[in-house]
């Protein structure tokens, strides 16, 4: 791709295009694809196979779901999410862990500046006065 991207000139606004100025058609796009891949040592697949493994890589390593979907071009969240949403959810558990972490850390006793306990969210707003 480097070295297409090289050859692009200044007053061209594709970045396919053939010596005499033609655009790419797919069947030449294809053919230059699987050259590269051959060339990688890469097995043969079609290039929007790429695309959906870097939309699912990224969504399975957490990225969120508007930056993804930009980087895809859709014109909305909702488009990304329709296609690519068994690739989220995996989540489920991290969500819950961290809504336990939460909540138990609002159970924690919590010390006023009288130095008494009790004045924590879990005692209810009347039990710092019950306590003194």
């Amino acid at each position: 791709l480097s070295r297409v991207l090289e050859q692009k000139t200044a007053d061209c606004d594709h970045v396919f295009v053939m010596p005499d100025g033609a655009l790419w058609t797919r069947h030449v796009f294809y053919g230059r694809w699987l050259r590269l891949l051959k060339e990688a040592g890469v097995p043969a697949y079609h290039f929007h196979s790429a695309r959906h493994t870097m939309a699912t890589d990224l969504l399975r390593a957490g990225h969120y779901l508007t930056a993804v979907s930009k980087r895809l071009g859709h014109s909305k969240p909702s488009i990304t999410l329709d296609i690519y949403s068994d690739a989220i959810p995996q989540d489920q558990q991290r969500l819950a862990d961290a809504f336990d972490q939460r909540i138990n850390g609002l159970r924690q006793p919590s010390v006023d500046r009288a130095g008494l306990q009790g004045s924590g969210p879990e005692n209810g707003p009347g039990s710092l006065a019950e306590a003194a």
